[in-house]
This record gives structure tokens, C-alpha cells and sequence, in this order.
């Protein structure tokens, strides 16, 4: 219906002017990572989020930058493409790694094959912290990323 449209819309619009505002804020160092993630989700109207946040140790500035990317990219896809009716962010610390995993329980946009940029571009950052990033596509879409604390050297 057009009020459902209009609200999706004026949903993508809110969405986009928070993340250009926070582009800002991800050149501050000093950016606490939990207050970050919490304002995104409850910023993500589009469907119930439920947020689940287990760092203690606050991570090092390119992770937090790299986490704060990927939440906002992943929840820009979700309102784009998943029909999505519930959504899901965890993130985690364990003692040599961190992980981030975004999910929801919607659809499969089936004209949409491959890996589009924003998912290649959560993929270069992840990868360039010496971490890993895993798309699953069964039960609506899985984000499931690990950095490692301390990258080899």
C-alpha cells in the first residue's frame, strides 16, 4: 500500500541522514563502540532488532571503525532487500577475538545474485584486520564476522 511505502521510505530517508551524520564520528578515536552499535539499533525501525552486546575490553580504533561499517551496511541491506520481520546483532569478545553476527528471518531477494559492493567492501575490511567474514543465505541472511585481537605479525 502507498502508507506502507511512504513509511519505508521516510524509514530509508531517517536511516541515511544517521549514517551521514556518523560518518562523521568514525574519524574520533576516541568513539565508544557500545554507545555506537546501541544508537544504531535503536535507530533501526524497520522491524524489532534485538541486540545482544558481550565486549568488555573496548577494541582497538580500526575494529571499532570496521564493526561500526559493517552494522550499517548490513542493516541498510536488511531494509532493502530481506522483508525482514526480526533481526538479530551480537557481538562478542573471546579471549583472542571478537565477532559480530548480523541475521534476519527475511527473504532471499531473488533477483539479486552474487555479492554486491557493500558486501565486498565488508569483506576487504574485515579481511585487512587479518579476519574473517561468512555470508549464509538458508533461514533469511547470516553476516558472521571474527577479527583476531592481536594480528599476526
Amino acid at each position: 500500500t502507498r502508507e506502507a511505502l511512504s513509511q519505508v521510505r521516510d524509514t530509508l530517508a531517517n536511516a541515511m541522514d544517521s549514517i551521514r551524520s556518523s560518518v562523521h564520528d568514525l574519524h574520533d578515536d576516541s568513539i565508544n563502540l557500545e554507545m555506537q552499535i546501541k544508537a544504531l539499533a535503536q535507530g533501526f525501525l524497520f522491524c524489532p532488532l534485538r541486540l545482544d552486546y558481550r565486549i568488555e575490553q573496548e577494541p582497538e580504533t580500526n575494529i571499532k571503525f570496521c564493526f561500526i561499517a559493517i552494522v550499517k551496511e548490513g542493516l541498510q541491506n536488511i531494509m532493502r532487500h530481506s522483508q525482514a520481520t526480526q533481526v538479530t546483532l551480537t557481538l562478542l569478545e573471546h579471549p583472542a577475538l571478537y565477532q559480530l553476527i548480523l541475521q534476519d528471518n527475511g527473504l532471499l531477494d531473488g533477483k539479486r545474485t552474487g555479492e554486491g559492493l557493500g558486501l565486498k567492501n565488508m569483506s576487504e575490511r574485515v579481511n585487512a584486520l587479518g579476519g574473517r567474514l561468512t555470508i549464509e543465505r538458508e533461514r533469511g541472511f547470516r553476516i558472521f564476522v571474527s577479527i583476531p585481537k592481536e594480528r599476526s605479525k
